[in-house]
């Protein structure tokens, strides 16, 4: 069932995200994760193609997440229905990074334009003179590369701040908002500018 709740998702979120764009928004992007079997052939890609078509939504606006397991054992042909993807114009992120599988040959040799330090790491910012030097170091690393680098699970001030002095990328979590259900992220929106 995987794939056909893939495809559900893949298609939602790009008619939600045109819809956005279409009330005054034109600059959200939508990250979506994608499961290693929808990332296992030219069908997934011939699917992405309908639905942008459909939707109307610019590849410029969409990143597609996947996780480090994933990145690890990528086979030929995934890794070329990946690249074409990116020639398409989606971004690829690789998701909590610097959990389980970390091998940062795989930064060098994959067709990746970011990572998602994960939350695990984050949580001990303040605690842990370990995690902060690992995170510290993952930021630089990936602007050494040219990656966009964003924080996971960030939930309060402190970890804000000690992410923006390390100029990390993006900040996603719970600090600016939890959960929110599509209709109401227009207001969400209007308040946060505001």
């Amino acid at each position: 069932m995987i794939n056909d709740v893939g495809k559900f998702v893949v298609y939602e979120a790009c008619r939600q995200l045109q819809q956005w764009h279409n009330l005054g928004y034109p600059n959200i992007c939508m990250s979506i994760n994608i499961s290693e079997s929808q990332i296992d052939g030219e069908e997934f890609l011939d699917f992405v193609k309908v639905v942008l078509n459909k939707t109307g939504v610019e590849t410029k606006f969409l990143i597609f997440e996947i996780t480090e397991r994933i990145v690890i054992g990528l086979d030929e042909k995934k890794l070329k229905l990946i690249e074409k993807l990116k020639d398409m114009g989606i971004r690829i992120f690789i998701d909590d990074f610097g959990t389980k599988y970390s091998n940062l040959d795989y930064l060098n040799a994959m067709p990746v334009d970011g990572i998602k330090i994960d939350k695990s790491f984050i949580d001990k910012l303040e605690n842990s003179q370990k995690d902060l030097m690992i995170t510290k170091s993952v930021v630089k690393l990936a602007h050494e590369l040219k990656l966009e680098v964003i924080a996971e699970g960030v939930e309060d001030q402190k970890q804000l701040k000690c992410l923006l002095n390390m100029k990390c990328s993006k900040i996603q979590g719970f600090i600016f908002e939890k959960p929110i259900p599509p209709n109401e992220v227009c207001k969400f929106m209007t308040n946060f500018k505001a």
